[in-house]
């Protein structure tokens, strides 16, 4: 039994409890208006074909924000003629309508070869499609289909449909009243789900520099699905927005800010008035100089509206001061999100204490009921928690003896890493190249060497080089100065981006950086052996210190360390008193993740006994996906597959080399991924298997062929998903005589690799794409999972992106106190003792630096300390540990053991791979458990070597292309 007071958890989630039906007047957009408007839409495009609709959310945005009787809008509706648009209360007048939309399509004007075209179409729209198109319809908000797998999945359009319903119950509901906190929330337009935002919003006063900080509270609903499971859920995250509030708005060029607005009277004259918020953006326009509404926004759209309706304030005024706007002119209020980009600090900390959220959902418990009611607690599971290599805790009976003994584990580990460097360097040497610019730097990186490996003495004396033999392993430092390798990419004095000119500039310092470790490796050939690989750890200035931003040299100089046979690891110059004081930590850091990259193998040994088979070896694939907002501003997907697999010496960590169908070391990996990236952009040719992809659309992709011409085509869909899978065929074919558990992320491949998503996986079963998929053939159309031979198992890890897995908070065993975040692997307390259970949550508690934290902490409201003094957590950061969901989608039951002729096998026990799966999160070495997975996480960071760069685009870049920024993600920092 578990001595923890925490025996369960609790899940901000809700599941259907009743049936709900509502009434609703049901739009679709008009067919005749489709095909005049994507017409007009394509006009003038380099690659018309490639849009497949036009840019309806524009609209969609603005209907949200203004229209009264609206209840939700259906996203993508430009695309389907069936497929509802609006659903409201009341019928929305025609005129209304009308309105709205003319001056959405003006907006098509942008390029002028579109003007004549716009008033053509807009003159051809009748209001007359608009009322054929309306319908009453009776919406069962409920609405489940099951799949069979066993997963319900919801009717499609209430993934958008019921949260809207729900958060507009939730506003009508009342003010939020918790001992001396009152707050009534309005809702507020989101893509997906539904966003409520506390307003009037809070205040908060330093009492050092007498600056008051403004914020609100928010909650978002989403709809989501769990695997196996015969009801769907809706997830409720609660989360602070904290508002620009001293001084002006920074907006770098080619950024964007979004701007909430609320009006004390009708947006559109001769209309209802809305309580909800319409959201817009203002950028920075190089022609002006100043802030404008974003060209195309929804903003753009109300602008157009004229004397029909209430006028934006100029957005260069709002930019100025946008704390004035908060409490509203003449019944406008407007309040901009903070961001870092935006503004450098912010008194008030990120996220939401336990203590606020526990009382916010059960707010929203008393909102949703009896429709909806908690998903059921989830117990804990009594399995180890921990691999067995895991460091212990320093022991003593006084503050003295504990530090004796935490030393000792040091050195004890430090000679252990210098073992398993040796088994896993060529010829047991360690090279490293440091490029420093601050002597302090420079120390606290030798100080940290010599900690992290138990080294004795300085080195030598030698200025441009240190050296240190022991058994294990021989370690040469060489020491010089980068000088121009790290200052600004040379852009041509572009300070807007040119994806062109950058890059021109990164190939370029990407060649002086590979020229420069060459001569340097050329210069001490006589003293070191130069197969073996490298490390180059370089001192940079911190990346906002660059002008612009995307002037920063850091993946230029990987790329170039690449060339030259080195893998790298960057460091920040100490720039402000922080900084200084984070020096050693950091300086530690960065040792460590070089020494990861150069494949030291701190793998977990599993405390799990027989349950888990012997020989085991650990796979992970992962989707690498670049975006054209990424380091280098060009887009490019690839998959990559990691292993660990035990040697003789301990552990190996290797990489799948897709050109040679071989398993390499993980460092020669690293140097693969950016040489291959080096073969399409720098030589013009593209290395067999390599592509390129843009981001917007994900359908469709930007590729060079495997012939190495210089034009790129197109890849479908189908086409990627298809590569994707011959790419997992050969891997399982690899894999196929070894007992393996195979390790996936569900946000990062399923949209590759289809049968992971919940409404297709089926217990033991295993489908690529171009196999039979679920709703087919059914459940036995799919092929099994001995398939791949008897050792497989597959595990599919899901995280609380998107909202896909809930908040959380421990539930005491004692009534009454306060909430805590325990450590621990978790199961649905209606599931039996011994049932196929397939769906775990793992937790790990609190970041280190949150462990001091106080359970009763709270944003808003005071409480007593450990000292007995009244204090207040409002400028803290709340650290909400991420829930990170275990599915095992395939293992050896009894159901497959029979269907099989293995003959008598004991049949694994899926929460034995849960367990397995959650301590592989604590990797030895690493301070705080990983966010995923070791091998995941392994094959994540691999991503940091695939750099596409290219200097043939003709596009530009701005904030649209940009992702929203979420500044109230609350999870761990690992």
């Amino acid at each position: 039994m578990s001595s923890s007071p925490y025996p369960a958890i609790r899940l901000t989630a809700y599941r259907p409890a009743t049936d709900l039906s509502q009434t609703f007047h049901v739009l679709r957009f008009p067919r005749p208006w489709r095909a005049a408007l994507l017409e007009l839409w394509r006009r003038g495009k380099r690659r018309p074909e490639r849009h497949l609709t036009f840019p309806i959310g524009r609209l969609n945005a603005l209907l949200r924000a203004l229209a009264p009787d609206l209840v939700s809008v259906v996203n993508g509706a430009g695309l389907d003629d069936e497929a509802p648009w609006l659903y409201a209360r009341t019928r929305i007048p025609s005129e209304e309508l009308m309105t709205l939309v003319r001056a959405w399509v003006w907006g098509f004007a942008e390029r002028p070869e579109r003007q004549g075209a716009c008033r053509e179409v807009i003159d051809a729209l009748d209001p007359a499609d608009l009322e054929r198109e309306w319908r009453t319809v009776e919406v069962d908000l409920f609405g489940r289909t099951l799949t069979s797998g066993g997963t319900a999945q919801p009717h499609g359009h209430l993934y958008q449909l019921l949260p809207d319903a729900l958060a507009e119950r939730i506003a009508a509901t009342g003010t939020f009243r918790h001992r001396e906190l009152r707050l009534d929330f309005a809702v507020a337009p989101r893509y997906r789900g539904a966003e409520l935002v506390s307003w009037p919003p809070n205040s908060y006063r330093d009492e050092k520099s007498g600056e008051l900080w403004r914020y609100s509270y928010l909650l978002t609903l989403t709809v989501q699905t769990l695997p196996f499971t015969d009801h769907f859920r809706v997830h409720l995250r609660s989360g602070v927005r904290r508002w620009v509030t001293q001084g002006a708005i920074r907006i770098p060029p080619g950024w964007g800010s979004a701007v909430y607005l609320r009006t004390e009277f009708p947006w559109l004259l001769g209309a209802g008035h809305t309580a909800r918020f319409a959201v817009n953006r203002i950028r920075y326009s190089s022609r002006s100089g100043e802030a404008v509404w974003s060209p195309g926004g929804s903003g753009s759209v109300m602008a157009r509206l004229g004397d029909g309706a209430r006028s934006l304030p100029e957005a260069e005024r709002l930019r100025e001061d946008p704390a004035s706007w908060l409490t509203g002119h003449d019944g406008l209020e407007a309040a901009v999100p903070y961001h870092t980009a935006t503004r450098r600090s912010h008194k008030v900390g990120a996220g939401l204490m336990a203590g606020d959220r526990v009382p916010l959902s059960e707010w929203v418990d008393a909102a949703v009921a009896p429709h909806l009611v908690r998903v059921p607690d989830y117990r804990r599971v009594h399995v180890p928690l921990h691999p067995g290599n895991l460091l212990p805790k320093p022991k003593g009976q006084d503050k003295a003896e504990q530090d004796a003994d935490k030393a000792r584990i040091a050195r004890e580990t430090a000679v252990a890493h210098r073992r398993l460097l040796g088994s896993v360097l060529p010829g047991g040497v360690l090279q490293v190249t440091l490029l420093w610019q601050n002597e302090r730097t420079r120390d606290a990186l030798l100080t940290a060497l010599t900690d992290h490996l138990a080294l004795d003495g300085p080195g030598g004396t030698d200025p441009g080089a240190r050296v240190w033999q022991t058994r294990e392993v021989t370690v040469r430092v060489e020491l010089r100065q980068p000088g121009a390798l790290t200052g600004d990419l040379d852009l041509g004095g572009r300070r807007h981006l040119d994806r062109e000119a950058l890059g021109a500039a990164i190939a370029q310092r990407r060649a002086e950086t590979a020229r420069a470790l060459a001569a340097s490796r050329s210069e001490g050939a006589g003293t070191e052996d130069t197969a073996t690989p490298r490390l180059t750890i370089i001192e940079i200035a911190p990346s906002q210190d660059f002008k612009p931003r995307h002037a920063d040299p850091k993946f230029a100089v990987r790329l170039g360390c690449a060339d030259a046979g080195s893998l790298s690891q960057f460091i920040n110059t100490a720039v402000r008193p922080d900084d200084v004081t984070s020096l050693p930590h950091r300086a530690a850091a960065a040792w460590a993740d070089g020494l990861r990259q150069l494949g030291l193998p701190l793998v977990p040994e599993h405390s799990l006994g027989t349950a888990i088979p012997t020989g085991l070896s650990y796979v992970a694939v992962w989707m690498i996906k670049r975006r054209r907002d990424g380091p280098t501003r060009t887009a490019w997907k690839l998959p990559v597959a990691v292993r660990l697999v035990r040697t003789d010496n301990g552990w190996s960590v290797t990489g799948w080399d897709r050109e040679r169908d071989r398993w390499v070391p993980y460092p020669e990996l690293l140097l693969r991924l950016a040489s291959g990236v080096r073969a399409q952009t720098v030589a013009g040719e593209t290395a067999p298997g390599w592509r390129a992809a843009d981001d917007e659309p994900d359908d469709q992709a930007d590729a060079p062929s495997n012939e190495g011409v210089r034009r790129s085509r197109y890849l479908s869909r189908d086409q990627k998903r298809a590569e994707v899978a011959a790419f997992l065929r050969v891997l399982l074919y690899e894999l196929r005589d070894e007992p393996t558990l195979l390790l996936t992320h569900a946000q990062n491949l399923r949209y590759h690799w289809t049968w992971l998503q919940n409404g297709a996986v089926v217990r033991d079963r295993i489908a690529l794409e171009g196999e039979s998929a679920d709703g087919e053939a059914g459940a036995e159309g799919i092929p099994s999972l001995d398939t791949w031979g008897d050792g497989l198992r597959l595990v599919r890890i899901r995280d609380g992106d998107a909202d896909e897995t809930a908040q959380w908070y421990g539930v005491r065993r004692k009534a009454g106190g306060p909430h805590g975040q325990p450590e621990g692997l978790w199961v649905d307390s209606t599931e039996p003792e011994g049932s196929d259970v397939r769906v775990f949550f793992s937790t790990t508690g609190s970041a280190p630096s949150a462990r001091q934290a106080s359970v009763a902490a709270s944003r808003s409201l005071p409480r007593i300390d450990r000292k007995g003094k009244e204090t207040i957590d409002t400028e803290r950061t709340a650290w909400n540990p991420n829930l990170l969901e275990i599915a095992v989608l395939g293992c050896r039951s009894p159901e497959l053991l029979a269907k099989s002729e293995s003959g008598p096998v004991t049949p694994d026990v899926p929460e034995s791979w849960a367990a397995l799966t959650h301590q592989l999160r604590h990797a030895p070495g690493h301070r705080s458990p990983l966010a995923l997975p070791l091998p995941l996480h392994l094959a994540r960071l691999a991503a940091e070597y695939v750099l596409p760069h290219s200097g043939a685009s003709e596009e530009l870049m701005d904030e649209n292309d940009l992702p929203p920024a979420r500044e109230d993600v609350q999870e761990t920092l690992f």
